[in-house]
């Protein structure tokens, strides 16, 4: 679950309008008028500046979840079932493939004792 401050959802309300105003110079820019002439190139175009509005969320809401921040404790092993522990270590950037493309998601490892196997739990 997502958890932010009314400054911080403020601040992301802003860095998202900015994005949202550089997606929309890609599409109704003066310079890239030319290579949108077929219907094809102003749906690939939009479907672009769409797919990098979704990824731009989905990154944003993922790091705000209470699971980048390591609340994952109750997380068991995937590999043999076994309680985990979290590591002494920084998160870990992963790439996801979503619908939106692919999005960089930053989250502390686990580690199972008994395996001695490092994972990621998948969260909600």
């Amino acid at each position: 679950m997502l958890r932010v401050s009314q400054e911080e959802r403020k601040r992301l309300e802003e860095e998202f309008v900015q994005c949202a105003r550089e997606q929309f110079e890609r599409m109704f820019g003066p310079d890239v008028q030319e290579g949108l002439r077929t219907f094809t190139q102003r749906e690939d175009k939009a479907m672009e500046a769409s797919s990098a509005l979704g990824r731009w969320m989905i990154e944003h809401h993922v790091t705000g979840d209470e699971l980048a921040g390591g609340a994952a404790a109750e997380a068991s092993c995937p590999f043999c079932g076994g309680p985990s522990q979290g590591g002494e270590e920084e998160p870990s950037t992963r790439e996801v493939e979503c619908r939106t493309g692919r999005v960089s998601i930053q989250r502390p490892p686990r580690c199972c004792g008994p395996c001695r196997k490092r994972f990621f739990p998948s969260g909600p």
